[in-house]
């Protein structure tokens, strides 16, 4: 008997940027879920505003880094080839300065955000793409809750533009 689910190109991709996404996004949850409980205000906002931050920009280094290994002459190119190019900046950030910028970096990271906060990225199908990070005073890179999923799609993406995944055709 044939296996219902078909398999498609890319689909072990997908499934190992899945597991750097959700599950440490189901990891933040059910950290703010346990801190939320406990009644400690201080411990939650400490949580929310340092370490989530920088559980995310774990799962974008590791999405990032998985892309290097499987396609390591990847091409980026392509119409949202800038945006991929700014999460491989934050990446940088995340290793090599514990999510702060890096005064080689910053200059683009900035710049992407003033786009992302003026409505000029769109995705796939057209639509904006709202701003999924801020930076902070101290020049910490504040990755919001929706960072992990576009760094997901994004990477998608880009294995679809170097033909090692089949995405289907936008409307």
């Amino acid at each position: 008997m044939k296996n219902p689910k078909k398999a498609y190109k890319g689909q072990k991709h997908h499934s190992e940027l899945l597991l750097f996404t959700v599950a440490i996004e189901e990891a933040i949850g059910r950290e703010i879920h346990f801190w939320s409980k406990t009644g400690a205000t201080n411990k939650l906002n400490r949580f929310k505003k340092r370490l989530a931050p920088v559980l995310r920009s774990a799962g974008v280094a590791q999405c990032i880094s998985y892309l290097e290994r499987v396609c390591p002459n990847g091409k980026s190119d392509w119409a949202r080839g800038e945006e991929y190019e700014n999460f491989r900046f934050i990446r940088h950030c995340a290793v090599h300065n514990y999510g702060f910028l890096l005064p080689n970096r910053a200059a683009a990271i900035i710049e992407t955000l003033s786009k992302l906060k003026a409505g000029k990225i769109k995705d796939r199908e057209g639509n904006v793409v709202l701003p999924y990070y801020d930076i902070d005073m101290e020049g910490r890179i504040l990755l919001s809750s929706s960072a992990l999923h576009r760094c997901k799609v994004l990477c998608m993406e880009f294995l679809d533009h170097n033909g090692l995944a089949n995405l289907p055709p936008t409307k």
